[in-house]
């Protein structure tokens, strides 16, 4: 167990068992400095675990490897990897280039006590191939947002999990004025979420596709064809599907 670690450039934390910092993971605290955080396993590539409240790599990019995680808060400058092979447990993200999020085996939780962002200013890519995509333990409020500085590439927001996606209120935005497409996939169970805004939107459920608030391409960046399509083969549940009314846009609902 470690109280915390900061450096002026890099930190790396590499064990076979299991890694716990009870406090902060800092890097890039020294000037002109490229600060990474790479937590991964000595023998293997992974750790048996990793916790921490905060890992904050100021400067450059998180890279964690270990077979179960819980993060209560990641930042980083450019991109953020979290490759687990069991349980994820991300509270809160803010990170300047892409994340991914990946767990083989085990369900991601997203979101912790009270309101919290995902938030990335590249393509944001959650993806539980063995598990579900769920809301973390007291999480009233969750955004997930890709292409969060609106520049450059249109960076997409994309779930997918084996098992059901369960996201309550959550809204799930393609850049803060939908310049980016939304997608998101139940393989074997159903879809739960609160609002999406993109240039496109793709929902699949294997049972039933529910939304609680409104689903929307209506920006002047939305695609044409088929701007929003869902799938619920167990029906569908949605408050407002709407696009921006361009030519060529098309809704296409399937039960």
């Amino acid at each position: 167990d470690i109280d915390s670690a900061s450096a002026g450039q890099s930190v790396n934390l590499r064990s076979d068992g299991d890694i716990a910092v009870s406090g902060g993971v800092i890097a890039g605290t020294a000037a002109m400095s490229t600060g990474n955080i790479t937590v991964s396993g000595i023998t293997g590539p992974r750790a048996a675990s990793f916790s921490a409240a905060l890992v904050n790599a100021t400067t450059g990019q998180a890279v964690i490897r270990a077979d179960a995680q819980t993060i209560g808060s990641l930042r980083s400058a450019a991109a953020s990897t979290l490759d687990a092979t069991g349980a994820v447990s991300l509270g809160s993200a803010t990170v300047g280039g892409n994340l991914s999020v990946t767990s083989t085996g085990g369900d991601i939780s997203l979101g912790t006590s009270g309101a919290q962002s995902i938030v990335a200013n590249g393509r944001v890519a959650i993806t539980a191939t063995a598990g579900a995509i769920g809301r973390g333990a007291g999480s009233s409020a969750l955004t997930v947002r890709s292409n969060d500085d609106d520049l450059g590439a249109a960076d997409s927001l994309t779930l997918r999990a084996a098992n059901a996606v369960a996201l309550g209120n959550a809204a799930l935005n393609g850049g803060r004025t939908g310049t980016a497409a939304v997608s998101v996939t139940s393989d074997t169970a159903g879809v739960a979420l609160g609002s999406a805004l993109g240039s496109s939107f793709a929902g699949s459920a294997a049972t039933t596709f529910a939304a609680s608030g409104s689903i929307l391409a209506n920006t002047a960046t939305a695609t044409g064809g088929n701007t929003i399509a869902i799938a619920g083969l167990g029906g569908i549940d949605v408050q407002t599907v709407r696009t921006g009314g361009g030519a060529g846009q098309n809704i296409v609902l399937t039960s």
